[in-house]
């Protein structure tokens, strides 16, 4: 959130700073600003705004429309965080494969984040993409090391696809940090 108030400032700042001062000669006209930026930034922030209450309402289609709305107002590569916000949405409606997409998107130009890798994983996970899940929970746990869920859906593909002795370590580890989804785990899978 911090990173999309940054984005927003500079944009404002960049309108700005593209409107020229008046010169001596022109002081007497007044000089309008870039509306364009300026109605670009407003409208991206709504879309925003609006994505996230509508996820939070549970109206995943609204939040995917408004996600795409601010999607279509930035550059892609400031616009990872859309990405993953609208995967998650995209998650939510069960279309896993338009998950992945986003999720995608969102780890481009070298960008990586453990959220976007959990996301994924589950998105891959529940596409029945075993491989591919235990990568990415394996690539979040590098950045969140100390994140229960990793460990705890890694430990069941794992298991599911048949590495029970190591998918137990894992909810092992997801039951020291208090998961009691993990400890529930351990005694269905590893007594």
């Amino acid at each position: 959130m911090k990173n999309l108030i940054y984005l927003v400032t500079a944009l404002l700042m960049i309108s700005a700073s593209c409107n020229p001062k008046p010169s001596s000669n022109q002081e007497k006209e007044k000089v309008k600003p870039d509306s364009t930026a300026i109605w670009s930034a407003k409208i991206y922030m709504e879309s925003f705004m609006n994505g996230r209450e509508n996820y939070r309402l549970k109206d995943y289609e609204g939040a995917i429309a408004e996600y795409t709305k601010a999607i279509e107002k930035q550059p892609e590569y400031t616009a990872r965080e859309l990405f993953r916000l609208r995967g998650e949405a995209k998650h939510a409606l069960k279309d896993y494969p338009g998950a992945i997409a986003d999720f995608t998107k969102a780890l481009d130009n070298s960008y990586r984040d453990g959220a976007i890798y959990y996301n994924m994983g589950l998105s891959k996970y529940e596409s029945k993409d075993s491989n591919g899940a235990i990568n990415d929970f394996t690539k979040a746990i590098k950045f969140d090391p100390n994140n229960m869920g990793n460990y705890y859906y890694r430990g069941l593909v794992k298991i599911e696809s048949g590495d029970k002795s190591n998918g137990c370590l894992d909810l092992k580890k997801a039951a020291d940090f208090n998961n009691p989804d993990a400890k529930e785990a351990i005694k269905k899978y590893c007594q």
